[in-house]
């Protein structure tokens, strides 16, 4: 034994205690918890009960093995370290014991390769960056969409997925039965055959392992996200409109939303009425101003807060997926995270299906880049046969039942995307009719409609021809419906 590694030792003194149950009786015949005599002795008459009592209902649901009580298992844990101590150190990623028993020595030097040995925890503290600055980010132009570039370098988590693939080899690794079954039968070779042994011995040494290896998998994905926190965050304050900086201003409404809105800075090729138009188009077709401020419990603002991932897995997939922008692009991490994330709070809407937002078709195309479906955007498909064939079924319904006007839904993001959300037919018919004007439903999410971007309130007047408003009264809107429905009594071809 002297031949042994200490924590060989150790583990062979544990092995060695006097272990059976609290009557004396064989476990096989009472259903009893089978634990050392030590460790029955400090459990209560109701603690071992309790332990054998759930092991018995695991042994009649044909379970093989019944791990202990929380109870059953502290105590357990308390008489572990007898014949010495077991190593343990919260930093390092040991295999002793169970590198010694379960695995060859040529697997685990190929796992300790892979995860870089004992190096893990020193990787694990270089992830957390909470500083708000970050110079790669330095590159992001407030009045185009955030850049391919950028929104690499937000969800740069390439580095934390391969860390936390090579921690799960390790719980893969540690795991005795199941998927593992010459893991298995290296335990009933170690405590000959003995299932008793074997529950005890993972539900004392092995199962703290895997919750040690489980809580730094959770540290990575918590320092992963806090680190896109900080990234996220500097994109959408740099891009937040100062007047509605929502560490100052608390639900701002339609008319507040509308006087910030005509506060355009003046240069080159911006028309003195930019200002005055913008304010009008709100005033005329808002239908909702509701968005929170700041969030002091939380130290940050409603869009980062809603905007903040909920789960590694989704940065990840975003950080890795391949979804269509355009023809022949893809969309950035950034946009896949975006186009999937859900159920967050619209803030801000201009437009309705009785009173719309009313834009100029070609400039509203050149300005969308991406739909939230990805595959169905007008700018990928617009040439394919199957689209040609959807916009003509649309024709096909308008002339049998005439033109019922259904804006084409926009939705904005706080970091100044947008996507077309629904109405891609709609635009591209627009688009082949030559009109001037199509209705539209800009929907602002999670206080996006207080930052810089194409589609920034401060960006309205683009989206509209210099001779229309934008927007129109009950008789100019019906007015708008007959000349659709008339510019379909014309052959397409023909003119006539």
């Amino acid at each position: 034994m002297s031949n042994l590694k200490k924590s060989q030792r150790s583990l062979r003194s544990w092995e060695e205690q006097d272990w059976g149950t609290k009557s004396g009786k064989k476990s096989s015949e009472t259903g009893e918890r089978y634990l050392p005599k030590k460790a029955i002795a400090a459990l209560s008459d109701s603690e071992y009960k309790a332990t054998s009592d759930k092991k018995r209902k695991d042994t009649a649901a044909g379970k093989q093995h019944s791990p202990q009580t929380k109870k059953a298992r502290r105590v357990a844990r308390q008489f572990r370290n007898t014949g010495g101590k077991i190593e343990s150190n919260k930093s390092s990623l040991s295999f002793n014991p169970l590198a010694e028993f379960m695995l060859d020595s040529l697997l685990v030097e190929r796992i300790q390769k892979k995860v870089g040995g004992k190096v893990v925890s020193s990787l694990i503290r270089g992830i957390g960056d909470n500083s708000s600055k970050f110079p790669e980010l330095l590159d992001d132009i407030t009045d185009k969409p955030v850049s391919d570039k950028v929104a690499g370098k937000i969800f740069d988590v390439d580095k934390e997925v391969d860390e936390i693939k090579a921690l799960e080899k390790r719980i893969d690794a540690i795991k005795p039965y199941g998927s593992s079954m010459s893991g298995y039968k290296r335990l009933l070779d170690m405590f000959d055959g003995d299932d008793e042994k074997i529950d005890v011995y993972v539900d004392t040494f092995l199962t703290p392992q895997v919750k040690n290896l489980r809580n730094q998998i959770q540290k990575i994905k918590e320092k992963a996200i806090n680190k896109i926190d900080n990234k996220l965050n500097v994109v959408i304050q740099k891009r937040t409109i100062p007047e509605l900086d929502p560490k100052f201003i608390d639900r701002p409404d339609i008319q507040t939303i509308a006087n910030v809105s005509a506060n355009v800075p003046k240069k080159e090729g911006v028309p003195n009425w930019a200002g005055q138009k913008n304010k009008a188009i709100i005033e005329n077709t808002a239908r909702l101003a509701d968005s929170p401020g700041f969030d002091k419990n939380l130290d940050m603002s409603y869009a980062l807060k809603k905007m903040s991932p909920s789960r590694f897995s989704s940065v990840a997939e975003a950080s890795r997926e391949l979804k269509p922008r355009g023809y022949g692009e893809y969309m950035n991490p950034l946009e896949v995270y975006e186009s999937e994330k859900s159920f967050i709070p619209t803030t801000f809407i201009l437009g309705s299906v009785d009173k719309p937002f009313f834009v100029d078709p070609f400039k509203l195309m050149m300005s969308l880049q991406k739909s939230t479906g990805g595959q169905d955007f007008l700018k990928q498909r617009r040439g394919t046969k199957d689209f040609i064939s959807e916009v003509d079924k649309l024709e096909d319904l308008i002339r049998e039942n005439t033109y019922k006007p259904q804006p084409i839904s926009i939705v904005i993001y706080p970091t100044g995307s947008a996507f077309i959300h629904n109405g891609n037919h709609r635009l591209q018919r627009a688009l082949l009719k030559k009109e001037k004007e199509v209705p539209v439903e800009f929907s602002y999410l999670a206080g996006a409609e207080r930052v810089e971007g194409p589609f920034s309130i401060k960006k309205l007047y683009e989206f509209t021809r210099p001779e229309k408003f934008g927007y129109k009264n009950k008789a100019e809107f019906q007015k708008y419906i007959d000349e659709v429905n008339e510019s379909y009594l014309i052959d397409n071809y023909t003119g006539k």
